[in-house]
């Protein structure tokens, strides 16, 4: 059904508008007193959150395939590519001469799709497959934690949806692909454990969580914050059966030595982190590339945009993450990462909606579950406000899908086999959507940055109306060289 109305080129904006109100009309004529969900509502609920993930999927293909993914999603479609042909994550997009991405970011989860593109899947799809993988499971894990957190079935399911719909997080789910969304599973699942008093495996997902971005160096620290304070006052909302089996588990038993341990790991893990980002002109040769986002002398500046961050963060949550002293608690593994983007210097990195708000909306989520469970009777209905709020953000958020199918299969820019027949020994300069099917060319780079470059390009491939079509000055003296179907092709005139 979705597709035969890409097809047809209705915009799902205005399914899902549709959708809501009938659902939010029906909703409020049967609801009952006391308040609950209607069995049919929390099946179609759990269809739609199982949906999200395949969603997403489908959306970014669409996007390849139309020719609209942009540079970050061509930086590490090559870096898969190359692990799967040299086992290097190597990269030429992000200086002129080619790069291990793990001197830019530490990501070494990028061996996931990797992997799947060395077992013969083109690096774009596998890239998608992994990252909507991911996006799954993270939403899997706030369900779970809402449950303990003594949410019912549907109340969870809807206010995972919430979070998955939540503004910080749509424009890294449906516009590209970054490092942070491979991260929230292992970090979810994290504080499921933790929830449910499972010490070690606890310790161990939260460590792991640096396999995705040298920023998570810092949550194994604050896990360890965290678990000392739940041991020290258990949190009420647990319920009596999980802590039951926390009363009898590591977490009880011999604290002093396993929160030694667990300290002891949080500090390994901050040198480490520490190692990796000042320690870059030592292993790398050069400066960590993102120092330069932290400068004093810049904090000053742009106090409203940061006030929004945090209001854009809690806003659409309404605050719950706020509302109870429990979570205030389950806050803090957000609170470094909302630290990082309000100290920084660069207005990029506190946007509300920019990819670097998705990490702590995501956590911010946790607390919100702890929080609309205390709200008790203060609020009409836990569930309404849910209702509400979904609502909300599926007729405001989802406005991000206008884009039909139909448009992709009109104007195919991805593959682009013909691409593969520009000489090797020449420096192609190419639109990051046309980088997808220059995968094995060595000399490729981003086309904006051909002005700064010392070297001068042979080749530039683009669409005539892009984004990062070259101007009169760049073109001149370059002459179509490659009858291409939809890209423009320039070779260096002799």
């Amino acid at each position: 059904m979705p597709v035969a109305l890409y097809l047809m080129g209705v915009y799902p904006v205005y399914v899902a508008r549709v959708t809501v109100g009938v659902v939010g009309l029906i909703t409020l004529a049967t609801w009952r007193s006391p308040p609950e969900f209607t069995p049919w509502l929390e099946r179609a609920a759990r269809v739609l959150l199982v949906l999200v993930p395949f969603a997403v999927a489908f959306h970014q293909v669409t996007r390849v395939v139309a020719g609209m993914m942009g540079v970050d999603f061509a930086i590490f479609t090559q870096a898969s590519h190359a692990i799967a042909r040299t086992g290097v994550p190597t990269t030429t997009l992000l200086f002129d001469e080619p790069v291990n991405f793990l001197s830019h970011h530490f990501a070494p989860v990028l061996y996931l799709p990797g992997l799947v593109t060395w077992l013969g899947v083109p690096a774009p799809y596998a890239l998608i497959a992994c990252y909507a993988l991911s996006f799954g499971l993270a939403l899997w894990a706030l369900r779970r934690f809402c449950i303990g957190a003594g949410l019912p079935a549907a109340t969870a399911t809807l206010w995972t949806l919430v979070v998955a719909l939540s503004p910080s997080i749509r424009p890294e789910i449906l516009w590209g692909v970054h490092d942070e969304i491979f991260a929230l599973p292992l970090a979810g699942w994290s504080l499921v454990l933790l929830q449910e008093r499972r010490w070690w495996p606890s310790l161990a997902l939260a460590a792991s969580t640096v396999v995705a971005k040298e920023s998570f160096f810092m949550f194994p620290f604050v896990w360890c914050v965290l678990a000392w304070t739940l041991q020290r006052s258990p949190d009420p909302l647990i319920p009596s059966g999980v802590e039951g089996r926390g009363r009898n588990g590591p977490l009880d038993s011999a604290r002093g030595e396993r929160i030694v341990i667990a300290g002891t790991v949080a500090l390994v893990w901050l040198a480490a982190g520490g190692v990796y980002v000042l320690g870059h002109p030592w292993w790398s040769g050069r400066e960590f590339d993102h120092l330069n986002r932290f400068a004093l002398s810049a904090l000053g500046t742009g106090t409203e945009d940061r006030v929004l961050f945090v209001a854009a963060l809690l806003g659409p949550l309404l605050a719950f993450p706020l509302r109870s002293r429990s979570a205030l608690l389950w806050c803090l593994p957000a609170l470094p990462f909302i630290a990082l983007c309000l100290l920084s210097s660069d207005p990029e990195m506190f946007r509300p909606t920019g990819y670097h708000a998705t990490i702590p909306a995501y956590l911010l989520g946790f607390a919100g579950a702890v929080g609309l469970k205390s709200t008790g009777g203060k609020w009409l209905s836990s569930q309404m406000v849910v209702m509400t709020l979904l609502a909300a953000q599926l007729s405001w958020e989802v406005t991000a899908l206008r884009l039909p199918l139909r448009l992709a299969l009109a104007a195919q820019w991805y593959p682009a086999p013909e691409l593969a027949l520009l000489p090797k020994d020449q420096v192609v300069a190419a639109d990051p959507a046309a980088v997808l099917s220059l995968l094995d060319h060595p000399g490729v780079k981003r086309l904006w940055r051909v002005p700064l470059s010392q070297q001068h390009p042979g080749v530039l491939v683009f669409k005539p109306d892009g984004w990062e079509t070259p101007g009169a000055d760049v073109a001149a003296g370059y002459a179509p060289c490659l009858p291409s179907g939809r890209w423009t092709v320039l070779c260096d005139a002799p």
